[in-house]
């Protein structure tokens, strides 16, 4: 009689590094990918760096835009985004309007963000990937920048990353209330900023692809679907018709103009960083298999981007490359994941020597960030410290000479303009778009970056003017630095 088959068991996969071994027969690289403080010590380090020198940097316009509407809490545009601003605003009654603290609400999120990130892949692919993307994230150029930015994008990144988690978690556990609570902080998200709704995209297509390569399981079904779908469904229709109110009202500017994939690319590379970009590129042919969690990150990286490619091409919407910032921690996700499964190949020295030149790289931009990028942002603060005593500027005297600037309501704060009247102040006034050709009765003075000097004004400010003085910043090849001129008045000419 025929024994009866036996079941072939699959062996479970080996780890990383087995602590039954001898601390002498494993790797040194190993046992600190296999630690469970070197998180820990990683979001240290990324706290670190976002705190460094995080007062110091002047505000750029869209910061001072945040702190401007956190005091109007009532107007159109904060209440599209009103999650951001309240809390913004809740948190300057505790401190009052601060810059720093507002950099830190930033901070918060963003290393909320790294560890989301390291959480997923912990739980999905490995403890050592989760580390290799909280490393290559913590040291990010548009993560740190994001990070001490009075802006909503680290908040609405977390929420997202929130909502992704639950979502898989849910469809794997066939938990509906874990989707349902997805459903949730996906309309969290959007009520932060609508810029979430590029979430929407990426879960279509990742349960696409789950039924296109047949790796769905039995949480998978049309109920824990609709247990997702209905709640972010009611959340999307909550938001639509601020957002039509908003386009109709003008605030988003005039009809968006066509544009083209190169200039998002260019920004997505110098800011995400080639070795997250090239790592999560090669993952695909590192991994070699077809899984959930892998299908879901390649959706996270990709889809982000290609609706950005797609707005900006039909000119459905004004994107930016920061948009569709998810995407980033998606690339990190890969990037992270291909690198170890470089190291489990057996291609220790490759991935010993992708790692060393990741770490060199955003080390070296490390360092360009808090040195000759100035934060990458225009010192503005400088230029106005510099006109106020040169012209003897006092916000409330009725006797300050003619001031212009390309960006006048940052100025204004650094001028001592109380937070909430920025918008409607008469000290700096915009810029003309051409130069002004009546004689001056008093000295005007121009502050302005030196990249928005146009070669009319060039010419002009060649002709007329005597510069002053120059506070350089430079990210790359792009120049921030910001100028002053003065203009002397008729008497003073002749």
């Amino acid at each position: 009689m025929k024994a009866a088959k036996q079941p072939r068991i699959e062996p479970a996969p080996a780890p990383y590094f087995d602590r039954r071994r001898s601390e002498a027969g494993a790797p040194w690289t190993m046992r600190l990918l296999e630690s469970r403080w070197m998180i820990v010590a990683i979001l240290a380090v990324a706290a670190g760096l976002c705190v460094l020198r995080i007062g110091a940097w002047s505000l750029w316009q869209d910061e001072e835009t945040s702190i401007y509407f956190s005091q109007h809490c009532d107007k159109l545009f904060p209440r599209c985004s009103p999650i951001y601003f309240s809390a913004l605003h809740g948190l300057f009654q505790i401190t009052g309007v601060s810059v720093v603290a507002g950099r830190l609400l930033a901070s918060f999120f963003g290393l909320l963000s790294i560890w989301l990130t390291y959480l997923f892949l912990r739980r999905y692919v490995s403890r050592p990937a989760g580390l290799v993307a909280a490393i290559l994230l913590a040291a990010c150029l548009d993560q740190l920048f994001w990070s001490q930015s009075i802006r909503y994008y680290t908040m609405v990144a977390c929420f997202q990353l929130a909502a992704l988690l639950m979502l898989y978690e849910g469809f794997e556990e066939s938990r509906p209330g874990k989707l349902v609570l997805a459903g949730i902080l996906f309309n969290i998200a959007l009520f932060t900023n609508f810029t979430a709704v590029l979430l929407l995209p990426v879960v279509v297509v990742y349960l696409l692809l789950v039924a296109i390569f047949r790796q769905r399981s039995a949480g998978y079904s049309w109920r824990n679907m609709l247990a997702l779908g209905v709640p972010a469904l009611l959340g999307i229709l909550a938001v639509i018709p601020r957002l039509l109110e908003l386009r109709g009202s003008g605030v988003l500017g005039g009809p968006p103009p066509v544009q083209y994939p190169g200039p998002i690319i260019v920004r997505i590379v110098c800011y995400y960083g080639v070795p997250i970009i090239g790592l999560a590129i090669a993952a695909p042919l590192l991994v070699r298999r077809i899984s959930r969690p892998y299908l879901l990150m390649f959706c996270w990286a990709l889809l982000p981007v290609l609706e950005l490619f797609t707005l900006g091409w039909l000119r459905l919407a004004n994107v930016t490359w920061n948009h569709g910032q998810m995407a980033m921690y998606g690339c990190a996700a890969l990037a992270g994941a291909g690198l170890t499964e470089c190291w489990k190949a057996g291609l220790r020295r490759t991935a010993i020597a992708l790692a060393a030149i990741s770490l060199i790289y955003y080390g070296a931009f490390a360092v360009q960030y808090y040195t000759a990028m100035q934060g990458n942002r225009p010192p503005w603060r400088a230029g106005a410290e510099f006109v106020r005593g040169a012209a003897a500027v006092h916000s409330k005297s009725a006797n300050n000479p003619p001031i212009y600037c390309t960006v006048p309501e940052v100025l204004a704060f650094y001028l001592d303009v109380p937070p909430g009247e920025t918008h409607q102040q008469e000290l700096v006034k915009q810029m003309p778009e051409h130069p002004l050709l009546a004689a001056p009765r008093r000295a005007e003075w121009y502050v302005v970056t030196r990249r928005n000097v146009t070669p009319e004004y060039d010419a002009w400010f060649a002709q007329n003017c005597q510069l002053k003085a120059t506070f350089p910043a430079w990210t790359g090849p792009v120049d921030h630095s910001v100028v002053v001129y003065v203009r002397p008045a008729e008497a003073e000419r002749r």
